[in-house]
């Protein structure tokens, strides 16, 4: 009979509150008739410690109570590190999970997907994973099938079998990564059982590789759960790491002895590329490898991870068929048609031409009639049309040469492609097919006429052939490795399709054509696209003709992206999964022409045709024979799209220089300056040679080269010191030879392991015996030279130090903690960065006096235009050419015409009739000449021995037929008696137009802007800037250039250049994401910032209308004082930055190399902040190298403010442009016309000044009275003091440019209108701060500014000694320009320790993340503020003085930590109790003193802390004494301010004779009141604690926006709902649409200001946080 559960028992209640009581009932029916108690009935020790042969006990009783309750439960086991009964084996703490769900799952299996049959199976490697099956209990079999549970055939290579701890193998689908693919699946179940974190990492990570994209996009493994794929992806990244460690085993014997430093330099390599330093997968191949896996471990997996299922590897079988069904399928669906051009544009998603009233080429679907809406073309000519213009793009088109040579690609391409199909086999191999192909090729169709010689159609067709052959070779290669006979499918003319994007790649429905593409047996691919091309730079003619120089690199960026496209389709939608070449087939054409300069008409008869070989007619035997010769360098196969090498081991090698490459393409796409450009051209082509090399032909022997040759070159010059010597190597060079030296240091580690891969045929093993020559040879001068160069870099830096005054910048530093993300660049006490900033102040403060003297000679100008028109915008309207926005050009356009067809026909002699040599023509020649051949003397020299006596694995290398050819190609364009030089695109350089002739050609406008003196002389003026800008940056400004600046809303109104409807389309472009320098912050198309140094509005990118790509004149300002300032301000600081770059990047690599690494302050390394919630992007870097090159890089150098990566949302607004929109108008709707705050920040500035005069340092007490005394006394000087410094915060470029506006709207309708009270009230307080400065300063010896009480009694104070020249405005201070500066950085250290630092150009690491800026809105004053409160004892070395946070002072004089608890209390009460008395009695009882013996303590722990600090050893005592003295007196004075402030809000608040506080009487007293509360709590803000809680509980103030937005909305419908309805709600106290109003910026500070409601008489900052 069976007894019933008794029911009061608490585990029976347990489980009846878990399952429900029937479920209940029938799990104790099922457990025999017992109440299941999981650690009874498993035999769990209460302790929850097992041994390891317990817990294989307890895991097989787990199973068995499973299946017997039907049931889920869990073990985890995780080991203790402790020995089990002092045995060698570990205990483990248990972790039950239960689960009492009792559906049953299926019991699926995981397969290998693909096997690698590809490489040989390696004997050794299987035995090994057969042991390590073994040894863990599962068994290895192999199959003739894999098949499912019904028995059906699944077509797999192998199945991972985890409910019978079996692995099947089918012998003849297993590849080489067959077993350690299914070894590895047991291993991670086994360590995921054990709670190994290992496997944590790898499930958290895999979605990072590679082969997890490969798995997820698999369709046989679509139904897999997320976690089963990322199971599934492991497997295969560990079996790839079992492959290759094992093979790395048997080479270990082989690495240097600098192995660990070589390892080292990686890792920090690995870090700078954010790559993940300790690979987990690595770990588990090791952990396979060395069997380190418990005996019989197999049996730990759970029945969770049975039921994730089995693991499979697929067989390739049939790819290639596949692949090419689906090519064929595409072939018959796609036709090409024409496509009207209007309902074209209307489904595009590219911008690219469309020429109205036309048609355009698209493919079309056969099935349904659709036309496909993109090509792959469409993105690269969006890119193009995003830069130039449609215009421009159109022109180019429209041009006749470029339409001719259109049309001959075309023809030429039906030549290739019948070639190719005659030669692959699809047409019959008959010499009638050949000479058919033959005639098509020489003679035109519409004239019959030849237009291709015999010679040529040999040079054509037999390259062809050679192609064919080099395709058949691969594919025999490709039989002989997989012991198949497997055949290749060639095919021309392929099309592609994609039905989804790619995004950077193509858009969505796209198709392209592959010229010829390659399908192997094992289902690799190969893409060739043929490129038939004129380049302008060739010496000789027809078959003889010589490319002069590197032809491809205005182009190469297009066939990436084209070519990158094919790859990605190919991958995506047609399953290849290999491509192994990508190639650029290069046809170097030329066509003759005919007729009289001037009006020569292009043909289609070739002049020369030319290809990778050049062909000979041999004779032998009487028979001609075609012979192959090695032609033109240029015209070899172009490797293109990342192609890498099929080679192991070279990869790595290629990537690395790819990456390099990349890095140089995006300086030179930004790089302005020509000079620059052409030394980047020179280093792109010597990467570009040795990649090449590489891909084509597997050799790396230049690298060592490379490395040898840059040791000797540096064995010459490091040593020469003295930097007038020409040899002498000057810091931008210097970091280019730190750069290759910090590259080779890795070339023999990662050469190691190509060369243990090469293989022993005839071929390799010479390449093998060569480089390993090499590589033996050079490690050890590679890493002599790498040090070498490192000690010269740390003597560099500490120069660099020394130079601006900081002394032993080298000096070590402590770990960057947290507040160090707050530390301002002013203020931050890491020499390095205070040797940066020193550099960065130099430069600006130079680009201000330069931009405040182009002001002057602008506003001077202006000034005539004004009294001659009525206004300048009326006169700029008279100089403006209104088709190019620029000014009318002095010639007329007829002669430009005419010009541009001599050069396209290369008619030097018109352009010498015409143009006259420069008078400094030779000189520029002779200086650029020497530039040019030094530099490719130094890009290209022979490779020698590297030291006296070595010996060369080959013979001297000689590139000097490379040298020779770049020499060519520079002279044949600069050559002052070259035609080349006078008809090509360096003419400009040395050129100009004579003088006759330019009288002659002036134009209609020209000779009406002489009419009037001051439109001529402003016209001259403008053109001698934009003379001035080609000399100073080395681009070429046109004399009657205007910058590219994007009129802004408010100029556009004030002109009447917009309605409602463009305005908002106006404010939405602004939001759109451009590729365009309109802004320092321009962004690649991948959203990530372009570092370079800014020179913006160069480009017509930023006046490109999104939506139809054409350029929009009207969009550019015509309001050419402002864009001349505007301008004239980015090419000085273009200029100044340039200067300190390389120190800058210098400062950068140090700090890279001697990182100093702080904690992360959680265990994922993310800066964690809860604040009601979770800011959870990680701010910043927390080293000092990465927070230097946010601040002092990428910031000041580059003008990059905001440095998260960007996002986009509805495919191309920005959302960091959309998220600063936001916060600006917040900000402008907080604080526009904000009198209150302005006047509470005025007064509380106004204490804060006096509180500061009380320490006596920058300034004492009786300085400040006589500097506001000045303010009415003599306001002459005291304005012109403060015109010259200008140490206010605002933006000065942006307040010139404002002030020289045309626009009347423009200087009332702007941000700084809105902000105008603040900005009045804090220029003020900076105004007093700089005059009371002067009176406490002097000049010293050298010129530099020094407090009075440090020199010679009786000097002069700066006020003193200043005056003004009234005749011609020349101001004399005393100082040298290097002290002028250092003066103002003081006044504006100064008032940012007073009222915080809210300057553009002083910012912190924080500031540089979206989050962060976010977090920081209307707090960037705090950092400042508080470390003059808070901060701990340093050094200042913009004041020459020691400093520490008057509260930190304060806190040392209170607490008496060396006292007991009890008497440490009583000593602190006694001492607050002083403090308190001295406060309250307002300094009539002189309580708050400092405590000698306590500051003599202090000092001496300072310096024992600060032993590296040179600056603190040398402190006295008496100057420490003098600054505590100095923060008490300070503390003092501001806990008087504080109490002034609370008795005078106390007296208002005093309830009068009604009943009702005083402040509510009057408008004035309400006023007061709030003003008092707001300074209350500026001045106090340190010390409020519920201030500090308002920033947490409200962290990011954006958030406010959406509130205010929401109320707005609610407030709007409640008010309409009452209007409609008739309702007088009493609740609401304020007038119709009052919320809705206080959305606008302004609206809210006003209606407080005049009370416009009732809610408006209410103080907001009473009883409330900030």
């Amino acid at each position: 009979m069976a007894k019933c559960p008794n029911k009061n028992l608490k585990g029976w209640k347990s489980l009846v509150g878990k399952v429900g009581e029937y479920e209940a009932m029938s799990l104790y029916m099922r457990n025999d008739e017992n109440t299941p108690n999981l650690g009874r009935d498993l035999k769990i020790p209460a302790s929850g410690i097992v041994s390891y042969q317990q817990k294989i006990n307890i895991l097989g009783r787990l199973k068995k109570y499973n299946s017997k309750l039907g049931t889920k439960h869990l073990l985890r086991f995780v080991p203790t590190g402790e020995s089990y009964e002092g045995k060698r084996e570990y205990t483990y703490v248990t972790s039950l999970v239960e689960n009492w769900n009792r559906d049953g799952g299926d019991q699926l299996s995981m397969f290998q997907d693909v096997a690698d049959q590809k490489q040989q199976r390696d004997e050794r490697i299987e035995d090994k994973m057969r042991v390590f099956l073994q040894n863990i209990g599962v068994e290895y079999t192999t199959v003739s099938e894999i098949t499912d549970k019904e028995g059906n055939p699944l077509g797999f290579a192998a199945k991972a079998d985890m409910l019978n701890k079996v692995v099947q193998v089918v012998e003849e689908r297993a590849g080489v990564d067959t077993l350690p693919e299914e070894a590895a699946h047991f291993l991670v179940n086994i360590l995921e059982a054990q709670g190994d974190p290992l496997v944590s990492s790898m499930m958290n990570s895999i979605s990072k590789y590679k082969v997890y994209d490969e798995v997820a996009a698999n369709p046989n493994y679509q139904s897999y759960s997320e976690d089963k794929i990322k199971k599934e992806a492991i497997g295969k990244a560990i079996a790839k790491h079992i492959i290759n460690k094992d093979a790395d085993n048997e080479f270990s014997e082989n690495l240097s002895r600098l192995e660990r430093w070589f390892n080292k330099l990686l890792l920090k390599i690995k870090k700078f590329l954010n790559m993940p330093t300790a690979d987990p997968y690595a770990k588990a191949a090791l952990a396979i490898l060395n069997n380190e896996v418990q005996n019989n471990a197999a049996q730990l997996i759970t029945e969770e991870q049975i039921d994730m299922g089995d693991y499979f590897q697929d067989s390739p079988m049939n790819k290639q068929e596949e692949i090419v069904k689906k090519l064929d399928a595409t072939a018959k669906e796609l036709v090409q048609a024409e496509m009207d051009n209007k309902e074209l544009g209307k489904q595009m998603t590219a911008v690219i031409d469309l020429p109205e009233g036309k048609t355009t080429a698209r493919y079309k679907k056969v099935s349904d009639g659709k036309f496909i809406q993109g090509r792959v073309s469409d993105m690269y000519q969006e890119k193009l049309i995003k830069k130039k213009g449609v215009e421009y793009m159109r022109d180019l088109n429209n041009r006749p040469i470029n339409e001719h040579k259109r049309n001959q690609g075309t023809i030429h391409h039906s030549t290739m492609q019948n070639l190719v199909d005659y030669y692959a086999g699809h047409l019959p191999n008959t010499k009638a097919n050949l000479d058919r192909i033959k005639k098509q090729a020489q003679f035109s169709v519409d004239t019959g006429q030849q237009v291709m010689s015999e010679s040529q159609w040999n040079v054509l067709h037999q390259n062809v052939k050679n192609i064919i052959a080099e395709i058949n070779k691969q594919q025999r290669d490709i039989n002989k490795e997989l012991n198949t006979q497997g055949k290749v499918t060639i095919k021309a003319e392929a099309m592609l399709y994609a039905p989804q994007a790619d995004k950077g790649k193509y858009y969505a429905d796209t198709a392209g054509t592959v010229d010829l593409l390659v399908i192997y047996s094992d289902g690799s691919a190969s893409i060739y696209d043929w490129k038939f091309m004129s380049p302008r730079q060739v010496s000789g003619y027809g078959q003889k003709a010589r490319i002069m120089e590197n032809p491809f690199m205005q182009k190469e960026d297009g066939y990436n992206m084209q070519i990158g496209a094919y790859k990605s389709i190919l991958k995506h939608f047609y399953k290849v999964e290999k491509i192994r070449k990508s190639r650029i087939i290069p046809i170097h054409v030329q066509y003759k022409f005919k007729g009289n300069p001037g009006s020569k008409v292009i043909t289609p008869v070739l002049d020369t045709l030319k290809m990778a070989f050049d062909v000979e007619i041999e004779v032998k035997k009487g028979k001609k024979k075609p012979k192959l010769i090695t032609g033109d360098a240029w015209l070899r196969q172009l490797p293109v799209a990342d192609e890498l090498s099929d080679r192991k081991g070279l990869n790595k090698l290629l990537s690395a220089k790819l990456q390099v490459r990349e890095g140089l393409k995006a300086k030179l796409e930004s790089e302005k300056n020509t000079e620059k450009k052409q030394a980047l051209r020179y280093k792109i082509e010597k990467v570009d040679k040795v990649i090449r090399q590489m891909q084509l032909d597997g050799d790396i022997y230049d690298l060592f080269a490379d490395a040898g040759a840059t040791i000797k070159e540096l064995e010459r010059r490091l040593p020469i010191q003295d930097k007038e010597d020409p040899e002498y190597i000057h810091m931008e060079e210097f970091l280019d030879f730190y750069q290759d030296m910090s590259s080779s240091s890795l070339l023999v580690e990662d050469s190691a392991e190509y060369l243990k891969n090469l293989k022993n045929n005839k071929e390799e093993k010479a390449l093998k015996i060569r480089l390993n020559g090499a590589m033996k040879q050079w490690s050890v001068p590679i890493t002599q030279m790498l040090e070498e160069v490192r000690a010269e870099l740390g003597s560099r830096v500490l120069e660099a130090g020394d130079a601006v005054g900081i002394g032993d910048n080298t000096r070590a530093q402590r770990e960057f903690g947290l507040l160090k993300l707050f530390a301002q660049s002013s203020s931050h006490s890491h020499p390095i960065f205070q040797t940066a900033y020193q550099n960065i102040s130099t430069a600006t403060n130079k680009v201000r006096r330069a931009e405040k003297e182009i002001f002057n000679e602008t506003e001077e100008h202006i000034r005539a235009l004004r009294e001659e028109f009525s206004g300048e915008q009326n006169a700029y309207d008279m100089l403006i050419d209104d088709k190019t926005g620029d000014l009318h050009p002095k010639i007329k356009k007829e002669f430009w015409e005419r010009k541009d067809k001599a050069l396209e026909e290369g008619d030097a002699t018109w352009i010498k009739k015409h143009f006259q040599l420069k008078e400094d023509a030779q000189k520029r020649y002779d200086q650029r000449k020497k530039w040019a051949f030094d530099g490719i003397e130094k890009n290209f020299p022979d490779y020698d021995a590297l030291y006296e006596g070595q010996e060369l694995v080959l013979p001297r290398k000689s590139q000097k037929a490379t040298r020779d050819s770049l020499k060519a190609g520079w002279l044949n364009k600069n050559n002052l008696t070259s035609d080349s030089m006078w008809a090509g695109p360096q003419a400009y350089i040395y050129t100009e137009i004579k003088e006759d002739v330019l009288k002659e050609q002036y134009s209609d406008e020209y000779l009406n802007i002489l009419k009037s003196k001051s439109l001529s002389n402003f016209y001259a003026y403008y053109q001698r800037k934009n003379k001035d800008f080609t000399e100073m940056t080395g681009m070429n400004f046109k004399d009657n250039f205007v910058g590219n600046i994007h009129r802004d809303i408010i100029d556009g109104l004030s002109q009447g250049a917009y309605t409602t409807k463009s305005l908002l389309q106006g404010a939405l472009e602004g939001l759109q994401v451009r590729q365009d320098d309109s802004t320092s912050e321009s962004r690649d198309e991948n959203g990530n910032l372009i570092k370079t140094i800014p020179i913006l509005f160069t480009s017509p990118g930023t006046l490109i209308n999104s939506e139809t790509g054409e350029m929009d004149i009207r969009l550019k300002s015509k309001d050419l004082g402002k864009s001349l300032h505007i301008m004239s301000a980015t090419v000085h600081n273009y200029v100044e930055k340039t200067k300190i770059e390389s120190i800058t990047l210098a400062l950068s690599a140090y700090l890279q190399d001697k990182n100093t690494i702080v904690l992360p302050s959680d265990a994922k390394g993310n800066l964690m902040t809860t604040i009601t919630g979770k800011i959870a992007e990680k701010i910043g870097g927390q080293t000092a190298a990465e927070q230097f090159e946010k601040m002092y890089v990428n910031n000041a150098l580059y003008g990059q403010t905001i440095q998260s990566k960007d996002f986009i949302f509805f495919e191309k607004y920005s959302g960091i442009k959309t998220v600063k929109a936001l916060k600006t108008w917040y900000s402008a709707n907080a604080l526009g016309f904000a009198i209150i705050p302005a006047l509470a920040a005025g007064t509380v500035g106004k204490m804060s000044i006096w509180i500061e005069s009380k320490k006596a340092t920058a300034f004492n007490t009786k300085q400040f009275k006589e500097a506001e005394k000045d303010i009415y006394r003599d306001k002459n000087v005291f304005n012109s003091i403060n015109n010259y410094f200008e140490i206010w915060q605002e933006d000065m470029t942006f307040r010139r440019s404002h002030r020289l506006s045309s626009g009347k709207l423009v200087k009332y309708v702007s941000l700084d209108f809105l902000f105008s009270p603040f900005r009045k009230v804090d220029n003020l307080l900076d105004n007093t701060v700089l005059n009371a400065m002067m009176r406490n300063y002097g000049v010293d010896k050298n010129l530099m500014p020094k407090r009075l009480e440090l020199l010679p009694e009786g000097t002069k104070s700066l006020r003193d000694i200043f005056s003004v020249d009234t005749s011609n405005g020349t101001v004399y201070t005393g100082l040298s320009e290097e002290g002028e500066n250092r003066f103002r950085e003081m006044v504006q250290y100064t008032t940012g320790s007073i009222k915080g630092s809210m300057r553009a150009d002083d910012i912190s690491p924080i500031d540089t993340t979206l989050i962060g800026s976010l977090f920081m809105q209307f707090k960037g004053w705090a950092p400042r503020v508080l470390q003059e409160r808070f901060g701990d004892f340093r050094y200042n070395q913009i004041m020459d003085t020691y400093e520490q946070g008057r509260y930190s002072v304060a806190k040392e004089e209170l607490i008496h930590t060396e006292l007991a608890m009890l008497d440490n209390i009583k000593q602190t009460g006694l001492k607050f109790a002083q403090w308190a008395g001295a406060t309250v009695t307002f300094g009539l009882y002189d309580g708050i003193k400092m405590d000698e013996q306590k500051a003599e303590k202090a000092f001496h722990k300072y310096k024992m802390e600060n032993l590296d600090d040179p600056n603190i050893q040398n402190m006295d005592k008496a100057e420490f004494f003098s600054m505590k003295r100095a923060q008490l007196r300070a503390m003092a004075a501001e806990l008087k301010a504080l109490l002034t402030f609370t008795i005078a809000i106390f007296a208002l608040g005093m309830e009068g004779d009604d009943g009702e506080p005083v402040y509510t009487k009057t408008w004035f007293t309400r006023k007061l009141n709030m003003i008092l509360h707001k300074a209350r709590l500026e001045l106090g803000f340190a010390l409020n604690p519920s201030d500090w809680t308002q920033v947490f509980r409200s962290p990011i103030p954006l958030t406010g926006l959406a509130v205010d937005l929401q109320k707005a909305i609610g407030n709007f419908s409640q008010e309409s709902y009452d209007l409609i309805n008739g309702i007088d709600n009493k609740r609401d106290n304020t007038g119709f649409g009052y919320r809705t109003f206080r959305l606008f910026p302004g609206f809210k500070q006003l209606a407080r200001w005049i009370e416009l409601s009732e809610t408006d008489k209410k103080n907001p900052y009473q009883n409330q946080g900030r």
